[in-house]
């Protein structure tokens, strides 16, 4: 069956297109599953700086 030219995302039964449809999904997935895990590292690494800040805060408190 040829593939329909209305639109790049319209649902087409051969097997090309259905590939097609599905390794860019499966890029597309793998993309935002980089970019969270990105966000993650990059949230637990504020975290962490403040934590260390807010003890050395604390440190020169109780020595003064």
């Amino acid at each position: 069956m040829p593939r329909s030219q209305e639109s790049p995302f319209s649902v087409s039964y051969d097997l090309v297109g259905h590939l097609d449809v599905s390794c860019l999904t499966l890029v597309l997935v793998a993309a935002e599953l980089t970019y969270l895990v990105h966000l993650e590292t990059k949230i637990k690494g504020l975290i962490s700086d403040l934590t260390v800040k807010t003890r050395l805060e604390y440190l020169a408190k109780l020595g003064s």
